[in-house]
C-alpha cells in the first residue's frame, strides 16, 4: 500500500490519538507517528511480547516506541549522524532526557540500518514489523536502496516495513516512482500501487516557515531561497 495522505487522514487519525489534534510544527511526523500506531494497534492488537518491533532512525522522538515496549518486544536503532538540524545540540545529552527516561523497556542499539549491518546487533529474520517516519527523505536514492535491502534482511518471512516517506513536492513524480522501485527490488511487496494524485485542495503539507527556517538552515540566511513544499508518502509493505 502506498498513498499520499490529506488533511482529511491526518484529521480523522487525530481523532483516535487526540494528543496530536493540535496545530504544530511537526506535521508530516506527527502524521506519520499515528498512522504506524495504528497499524500496529489493528494487526498485532491481540498479541503479546511474541511481536517484534523496530524503529529505526527513531532520533529524539520516543512516542510509538513508549506507546509499545509494555505490550511488545521493542527496538531503536540510530545514533548521531551530524545532520545540521541538531548541530547546536549534544545528542547523547538529548537522546537520554527525551528518549531513554521515557523508554525503559526498550532495546536501544547504536547503528544504522543497512545491508550489512551485523546480525549480532541487529538480528537477521527477527522483526514482526519494522518502521520508519520522517526518515528515507534525508538520502539518495541508492542509500534508500540499501537501507530497504537491510530491513527486508531483518523482517521475518511476512513481516511488515511500514512507515512515512517525506516528499519534497517539485521532485515528487521522480523519487515516488523510485522509492515503490526500491521496495520491490529488496523484496518487499507494496501491493497495486495506483496512478499518483495530489490533492491539491486536501494536501497534507508541513508548515513552509518550518520548512524555510528548519529544514533549509544549513543554506547560506542572506541567500536562502524557498525550494518548495513538503507533503508525504504512507506505506505498508511485506516481505515475500
Amino acid at each position: 500500500m502506498l498513498k499520499i495522505p490529506t488533511m482529511d487522514d491526518w484529521y480523522s487519525l487525530a481523532q483516535r490519538y487526540p494528543q496530536y489534534l493540535k496545530v504544530t510544527n511537526t506535521t508530516l511526523k506527527d502524521y506519520g507517528h499515528m498512522a504506524c500506531m495504528e497499524f500496529v494497534d489493528q494487526t498485532f492488537s491481540d498479541r503479546g511480547k511474541d511481536v517484534r518491533l523496530l524503529e529505526f532512525g527513531h532520533g529524539f522522538s520516543p512516542q510509538i516506541m513508549e506507546r509499545f515496549q509494555s505490550k511488545h518486544e521493542v527496538w531503536g536503532a540510530d545514533r548521531d549522524q551530524g545532520l545540521h538540524y541538531f548541530a547546536h545540540i549534544n545528542w547523547e545529552e538529548n537522546f537520554a532526557s527525551k528518549v531513554a527516561s521515557r523508554c525503559g523497556d526498550v532495546k536501544f542499539v547504536r547503528e544504522l540500518l543497512t545491508s550489512a549491518t551485523p546480525s549480532d546487533i541487529i538480528p537477521d529474520s527477527y522483526f514482526d514489523c519494522i518502521m520508519s517516519v520522517s526518515v528515507l527523505e534525508e538520502v539518495p536514492i541508492r542509500t534508500l536502496q540499501n537501507i530497504l535491502h537491510g530491513a527486508a534482511r531483518k523482517l521475518k518471512p511476512g513481516g511488515y516495513l511500514i512507515g512515512t516517506h517525506d516528499l519534497l513536492c517539485p521532485i515528487a513524480g521522480q523519487r515516488i516512482p523510485q522509492y515503490a522501485a526500491a521496495h520491490r527490488e529488496a523484496g518487499l511487496d507494496l501491493g497495486d500501487v495506483p496512478p499518483i494524485r495530489m490533492d491539491w485542495n486536501n494536501l497534507l503539507l508541513e508548515n513552509p516557515l518550518a520548512v524555510m527556517v528548519w529544514y533549509q538552515m544549513d543554506e547560506p540566511k542572506e541567500t536562502r531561497r524557498y525550494h518548495g513544499h513538503y507533503a508525504t508518502i504512507y506505506t505498508v509493505a511485506r516481505k515475500i
